[in-house]
Parts: structure tokens; C-alpha cells; sequence
């Protein structure tokens, strides 16, 4: 990899992941203050979230402070992998890309788009698109996870960057699989890290027809989950029957005779009202400390105390939406970040020592892109979907792991080379 130019350049490539992180957290708590103003529901549950962002700022611009400067310690110094090296790293992580995909479409023996496409309504739909996934062995929904949301995109990312002749069969093979399941995030998961691989490197242009390609398989997902949708370009989501013990308030919903505003509707849902309200709905559930998990709600934690591990995602959609639990068969999450998983085992204690925890990831992260563009896009989407996730599920099926070992062996692997094998790296 070429050195680094300047300073200020390279402090602000070195922050990146920590500013966009940032960013997520502030759309967050922008979505819940639009939420609350709209559903009439007091800020309160935002108390979580303000701390965490709170927390991991203070933590992270002291721990920059500790280490003695804004970039990455010269004395750790890089030793990448020679191109050779990684042209073979590409080519034997697109042969296990494909393997996957190959392993379980034949083991379904079906596409699950085909069939939901036909489906009658929205319910059947689902259960096509749950069932190309629960249908698996445990083994197999790992190595799908892994190849959409680890393997694809390094592959992706790391063959755009050498000119591979891997990029393009590597590029039709996932769009087909991520669209073949319908599950709308995947293409998504694939395809946005090297969108911002191509905006980082000016190549605007790329970038643009990528985005287009992710944004029609999301589309086509979109459209074969909703029979409303396929009918009128677009649907919110339906409006659900809670059970809970707060009841949490509902937006209004504007209405414009205009073609595809449902559409419009459906983003609005998904990207402001859905994440907003999936907080509110943790925060009361877990306001009360006698309600809390009290560390039951960490896998591993729960096998430290000796007490059942409870997936809380799964637990909270069984509260709030019994009717779709028992009455169609549906097996859903509610899902929300780290800090909501640290408030729903401990309470405010909890999201402070998961900022504290957040903020050193963060640091550490520095040294390990380096600044480097293609390590920096590989690592955009696990930081998005934070949002969403807890750490320890993104770490191992959210593939961030995996991410994570792949830069390490890229920016530090020639180590593992004898001196003449490690004389050339990729250039940024």
C-alpha cells in the first residue's frame, strides 16, 4: 500500500467509520424525535440513545487523546500482502462465494422469489422468504450470512480494486442469489460497501451503476414481499395489532393522489418510523429494572450465569404482535442496537459500558483500515447496521469477523511471508 499523504487527509480517512457511525446515531435519534412529535409519544425512550451517543464520543476522542494524536502510531507500521497474494485471495474466496450460493439453492431445490412472486398474499410471501432461510441447516444459514454479508463483499471490493476478471462473475452471481431470496437487505449488505469503495476512489460513475443494480434487486425484493406492492409500485406496512403493556402511539399518515406515493410511504416507514418505534417498544418493555434480562440476554453471558439465553429481538415481537405470532404462523424480530441490548440486560449502566466498549472498537479500527479505501468501504455496512444489530450477532453472522480478519491479513499479512515474497502491496 502507498504511504499515506498528509496529515489532515490522513486523519480524516483514519475517523471515517467513527463519523459515520456518528451520523447513524444522530439519523436515529433525529427519526425519534420526528416519531415522537408525529405518534404523540413522549422522548423519554431516546434517554438510552442520547447517553450512548454521549458516552462514545467522550470515550473515543479520549482514548485519541491517550494514544497521543489524531493518526494511526507511525511505529505500527504496515505490511500488506504482495497483489500476487491477494489476486490469489480473491479468486479462492469467489470459488467459496459460489460454493455457497450453488449449496443452498439446490438444498431449497427452489428460488424463493419464483414462488413467492406467485404467492396470494403478503403472509404466504413471508413464509416462502422465512422458509428459504429456516428451512437450512444451522450450518448452511452461517455460510449464507457469511457469503452476503462477508465473503461477497471482500470479494466485490478487493477484485473492483485489483481489475480482477473475478469482479463481474462475482457481481451477476450475487445479484442473482440476494435477489433470488427476497430478503430486501441483502442486496444491500452485497453490494453498498463497494458503492462507497467507488465514491472514496472518485469514480462516480461506477459507483452510480452499482447503486442503480442494488437499488432494482431491492426493488424486485420489494415488490415480490408485497402482493399491495405489485399492484400499486409500492406499499407501507400493514398496521399491526400490539399487545404490550405500553401501547405505543402510531404516526398519522399523509395522503397524496399522486402515482407511487405509497411508495414514498414505504421508506418513510422503513427508514423512520420502523427504527423509532422499535426503541420505543424496547425502552418500555425494559424500562422497569425488575423487567430486565439481567445478562440472560447475551448468549454467552447466559451460559457464564447458568440461565436461559433469551433472544430478545424474538421475545419482543411475540409481545407486541401475538396475532401475526399465533394467528399466521410468522416468526419475527424486533430488532435494535447494541446500546438497547446493554439497557434491556442492565439498564443505563449497561449502555455506558457499551459505549465505552464501542469507542474502543472504534480506535481500533483505525489501525486497522489505515485509511485505506478499500478496508474502509469493507467495513461501511457492519457500521450501518449497528443500528439494528447487536455487536456480538454482527461480529459472527453479520460477518464483521470475517471483515475484520480479511483487513488484518491485507494490511499486515506480509508478515506472514518470507521478506522476498512481501516486497509489494496493493496500492490505495
Amino acid at each position: 500500500m502507498s504511504s499515506l499523504s498528509t496529515v489532515p487527509r490522513r486523519a480524516r480517512c483514519e475517523h471515517g467509520l467513527f463519523v459515520l457511525y456518528s451520523l447513524m446515531l444522530i439519523w436515529l435519534l433525529s427519526s425519534c424525535l420526528y416519531y415522537a412529535q408525529s405518534a404523540d409519544e413522549p422522548m423519554e425512550f431516546a434517554r438510552p440513545l442520547i447517553l450512548c451517543i454521549a458516552t462514545f464520543w467522550i470515550g473515543y476522542f479520549a482514548v485519541s487523546w491517550l494514544i497521543g494524536g489524531w493518526t494511526a502510531s507511525p511505529g505500527l507500521r504496515m505490511h500488506p500482502l504482495p497483489d500476487r497474494w491477494i489476486d490469489l485471495l480473491i479468486v479462492s474466496l469467489f470459488a467459496l462465494f459460489l460454493g455457497v450460493i450453488i449449496i443452498h439453492l439446490s438444498t431449497l431445490g427452489y428460488l424463493p422469489a419464483w414462488r413467492a412472486w406467485h404467492a396470494q398474499d403478503d403472509f404466504a410471501a413471508a413464509r416462502i422468504r422465512q422458509e428459504g432461510y429456516y428451512a437450512l441447516d444451522v450450518w448452511k444459514r452461517y455460510a449464507s450470512d457469511y457469503a452476503i454479508k462477508g465473503i461477497g463483499p471482500t470479494v466485490l471490493v478487493l477484485a473492483m480494486h485489483r481489475r480482477s476478471p473475478v469482479f463481474w462473475p462475482a457481481l451477476l452471481a450475487g445479484a442473482f442469489y440476494t435477489t433470488s431470496l427476497f430478503v430486501k437487505v441483502n442486496p444491500i449488505y452485497l453490494l453498498l460497501p463497494l458503492v462507497f469503495y467507488l465514491c472514496l476512489r472518485r469514480r462516480f460513475a461506477a459507483a452510480l451503476g452499482i447503486a442503480f443494480v442494488m437499488v432494482a434487486s431491492v426493488a424486485v425484493n420489494w415488490s415480490i414481499s408485497s402482493a399491495e406492492v405489485r399492484e400499486d409500485l409500492g406499499a407501507a406496512a400493514m398496521p399491526l395489532i400490539q399487545k404490550s403493556p405500553h401501547r405505543i402511539g402510531e404516526p398519522s399518515r399523509p395522503q397524496l393522489d399522486i402515482p407511487g406515493w405509497t411508495l414514498v410511504l414505504s421508506f418513510r416507514e422503513r427508514l423512520i418510523i420502523v427504527p423509532s418505534r422499535v426503541i420505543a417498544q424496547w425502552y418500555y418493555q425494559y424500562k422497569d429494572s425488575v423487567d430486565r434480562e439481567d445478562g440472560c440476554g447475551y448468549r454467552l453471558v447466559a451460559k457464564l450465569l447458568g440461565c436461559d439465553y433469551v433472544h430478545i429481538p424474538t421475545k419482543l415481537y411475540g409481545i407486541y404482535y401475538q396475532e401475526l405470532v399465533r394467528g399466521q404462523g410468522l416468526t419475527g424480530s424486533l430488532n435494535s442496537g447494541s446500546y438497547m441490548h446493554d439497557f434491556a440486560n442492565y439498564g443505563y449502566t449497561g449502555v455506558v459500558l457499551g459505549a465505552i466498549v464501542f469507542a474502543l472498537l472504534f480506535s481500533a479500527l483505525r489501525f486497522l483500515c489505515r485509511g485505506q479505501a478499500p478496508l474502509l468501504a469493507l467495513n461501511v455496512m457492519p457500521v450501518l447496521s449497528l443500528a439494528e444489530m447487536p455487536l456480538t450477532t454482527l461480529l459472527n453472522s453479520g460477518g464483521w469477523m470475517f471483515i475484520m480478519l480479511a483487513s488484518l491479513l491485507v494490511v499486515y499479512g506480509g508478515h506472514l511471508l518470507p521478506a522476498a515474497l512481501a516486497s509489494e502491496g496493493v496500492t490505495r
